[in-house]
Protein backbone atom coordinates (compact mmCIF):
# COMPACT_ATOMS: atom_id res chain seq x y z
CA UNK A 1 0.00 0.00 0.00
CA UNK A 2 1.38 3.38 -0.94
CA UNK A 3 1.43 6.11 1.63
CA UNK A 4 0.05 9.48 0.95
CA UNK A 5 2.84 12.07 -0.14
CA UNK A 6 2.57 15.72 -0.08
CA UNK A 7 0.68 16.39 -2.92
CA UNK A 8 -1.50 13.82 -2.39
CA UNK A 9 -2.40 15.57 1.30
CA UNK A 10 -2.57 19.20 -0.47
CA UNK A 11 -4.32 18.11 -3.33
CA UNK A 12 -6.90 16.20 -1.41
CA UNK A 13 -7.05 19.93 1.08
CA UNK A 14 -7.73 21.16 -2.24
CA UNK A 15 -10.82 19.05 -3.52
CA UNK A 16 -12.35 19.22 -0.19
CA UNK A 17 -11.79 22.91 0.67
CA UNK A 18 -12.78 24.10 -3.00
CA UNK A 19 -9.46 26.38 -2.32
CA UNK A 20 -6.58 26.96 -3.86
CA UNK A 21 -2.55 25.94 -3.75
CA UNK A 22 -2.24 29.64 -3.47
CA UNK A 23 -4.57 30.29 -0.59
CA UNK A 24 -2.79 27.39 1.16
CA UNK A 25 0.48 28.99 0.91
CA UNK A 26 -0.74 32.37 2.04
CA UNK A 27 -2.41 30.73 5.51
CA UNK A 28 0.67 29.40 5.97
CA UNK A 29 3.41 32.31 5.29
CA UNK A 30 4.41 31.64 2.38
CA UNK A 31 4.42 32.52 -1.29
CA UNK A 32 2.93 29.71 -3.21
CA UNK A 33 6.19 29.06 -5.17
CA UNK A 34 7.76 27.67 -1.86
CA UNK A 35 4.62 24.38 -1.83
CA UNK A 36 5.92 22.67 -5.61
CA UNK A 37 9.76 22.07 -3.93
CA UNK A 38 8.26 20.48 -0.78
CA UNK A 39 5.52 18.40 -3.06
CA UNK A 40 8.11 17.20 -4.97
CA UNK A 41 10.08 16.23 -2.09
CA UNK A 42 13.16 18.58 -3.62
CA UNK A 43 13.00 20.29 0.09
CA UNK A 44 10.69 20.62 3.17
CA UNK A 45 9.32 23.34 5.31
CA UNK A 46 11.20 24.73 7.81
CA UNK A 47 9.34 23.45 11.56
CA UNK A 48 7.35 26.64 11.82
CA UNK A 49 5.70 26.05 8.00
CA UNK A 50 5.36 22.58 8.91
CA UNK A 51 3.65 23.36 11.84
CA UNK A 52 0.96 25.50 10.33
CA UNK A 53 0.79 23.41 6.84
CA UNK A 54 -0.29 20.18 9.23
CA UNK A 55 -2.75 22.95 11.27
CA UNK A 56 -4.27 24.32 7.81
CA UNK A 57 -4.63 20.74 6.54
CA UNK A 58 -6.19 19.33 9.45
CA UNK A 59 -3.62 16.44 9.99
CA UNK A 60 -1.45 15.79 12.69
CA UNK A 61 2.24 16.46 12.36
CA UNK A 62 3.37 13.48 12.22
CA UNK A 63 1.19 12.66 9.20
CA UNK A 64 2.05 15.75 7.20
CA UNK A 65 5.67 14.88 8.27
CA UNK A 66 5.27 10.91 7.25
CA UNK A 67 4.59 12.26 3.86
CA UNK A 68 7.02 15.15 3.18
CA UNK A 69 9.37 11.76 3.56
CA UNK A 70 7.24 9.88 1.38
CA UNK A 71 7.29 12.70 -1.23
CA UNK A 72 11.55 12.67 -0.94
CA UNK A 73 11.69 8.86 -0.66
CA UNK A 74 9.37 8.75 -4.30
CA UNK A 75 11.84 11.70 -5.88
CA UNK A 76 14.83 10.12 -5.19
CA UNK A 77 13.06 6.57 -6.75
CA UNK A 78 12.74 7.91 -9.71
CA UNK A 79 16.72 9.48 -9.78
CA UNK A 80 15.60 12.42 -10.03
Amino acid sequence: MQRDNLRDLIERWVRRTGSTKGRLAKLIGVHRTRLYPWMEGQSQPETEHLEALAEVLGERLSVVAAAIDESRRQREAVGA
